[in-house]
Protein backbone atom coordinates (compact mmCIF):
# COMPACT_ATOMS: atom_id res chain seq x y z
CA UNK A 1 0.00 0.00 0.00
CA UNK A 2 0.59 3.49 -0.53
CA UNK A 3 1.25 5.62 2.75
CA UNK A 4 0.31 9.27 2.91
CA UNK A 5 0.43 10.88 6.27
CA UNK A 6 -0.41 14.53 7.47
CA UNK A 7 0.86 15.93 10.92
CA UNK A 8 -2.26 17.47 12.36
CA UNK A 9 -6.00 18.34 11.04
CA UNK A 10 -5.76 21.76 12.94
CA UNK A 11 -1.96 22.35 11.94
CA UNK A 12 -1.97 21.64 8.19
CA UNK A 13 -3.95 20.69 4.96
CA UNK A 14 -0.44 19.00 3.73
CA UNK A 15 -0.27 15.40 3.23
CA UNK A 16 3.14 13.68 2.81
CA UNK A 17 4.19 10.43 1.03
CA UNK A 18 6.40 8.12 2.76
CA UNK A 19 6.35 5.21 0.56
CA UNK A 20 5.08 1.89 0.17
CA UNK A 21 4.74 -0.12 2.98
CA UNK A 22 3.37 -3.93 4.18
CA UNK A 23 0.77 -4.27 6.72
CA UNK A 24 1.22 -6.67 9.41
CA UNK A 25 -0.69 -7.00 12.77
CA UNK A 26 -3.57 -5.98 12.46
CA UNK A 27 -6.35 -5.57 14.58
CA UNK A 28 -9.49 -4.17 15.18
CA UNK A 29 -10.17 -1.55 18.13
CA UNK A 30 -12.07 1.73 19.05
CA UNK A 31 -10.50 5.15 18.57
CA UNK A 32 -12.20 7.15 20.70
CA UNK A 33 -13.85 11.14 19.67
CA UNK A 34 -16.14 13.54 20.84
CA UNK A 35 -19.36 11.37 20.28
CA UNK A 36 -18.41 8.20 21.35
CA UNK A 37 -16.07 6.11 19.63
CA UNK A 38 -14.91 4.89 15.84
CA UNK A 39 -14.07 1.61 14.62
CA UNK A 40 -10.33 1.01 13.41
CA UNK A 41 -7.57 -0.95 11.98
CA UNK A 42 -4.53 -0.71 14.17
CA UNK A 43 -1.64 -2.27 12.68
CA UNK A 44 2.01 -2.45 12.24
CA UNK A 45 3.50 -1.54 8.73
CA UNK A 46 6.69 -2.29 7.62
CA UNK A 47 8.19 0.23 5.24
CA UNK A 48 9.78 -0.84 1.87
CA UNK A 49 12.12 2.69 2.26
CA UNK A 50 13.28 4.21 5.66
CA UNK A 51 11.48 7.37 6.00
CA UNK A 52 14.04 10.35 5.38
CA UNK A 53 15.48 11.92 8.46
CA UNK A 54 13.48 15.04 8.14
CA UNK A 55 10.41 13.51 7.81
CA UNK A 56 10.69 11.13 10.87
CA UNK A 57 11.98 14.55 13.02
CA UNK A 58 8.81 16.80 11.67
CA UNK A 59 6.52 13.73 12.59
CA UNK A 60 8.03 12.85 16.09
CA UNK A 61 6.24 12.80 18.97
CA UNK A 62 2.82 13.27 17.87
CA UNK A 63 0.86 10.32 18.34
CA UNK A 64 -2.83 10.83 19.94
CA UNK A 65 -2.96 7.06 20.72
Amino acid sequence: MHLFVRKHIAESRDFYYLGRASPRAAENCHMPGVSGSSKVVRMKLDMERPVSAELYDYFEGISEW
